[in-house]
């Protein structure tokens, strides 16, 4: 039986459209470009409420992202 996490599916479309965002220079705290972000990386299970929720979890990902290559300049 092949059960799929939600929690785990969300994180990797968070992670997806971080990715898309910084490799297309996109705004991640703008709406619009987050609307079309998912419209790419995640058409089928695209919804308004999912926009809130990705828009959500955005910021949080951008400052441990940005904290731990921080941590890791200071090891190198």
């Amino acid at each position: 039986m092949d059960i799929k996490d939600p929690n785990e599916e969300l994180a990797k479309v968070v992670m997806d459209v971080y990715h898309y965002a910084l490799k297309n220079n996109l705004d991640i705290r703008s709406r619009t470009d987050v609307v079309k972000i998912l419209k790419v990386v995640d058409p089928d299970n695209f919804r308004e409420n999912r926009v809130e929720l990705v828009m959500a979890m955005l910021p949080v990902t951008d400052a441990i992202i940005k904290k731990d290559l921080a941590r890791r300049v200071k090891i190198n």
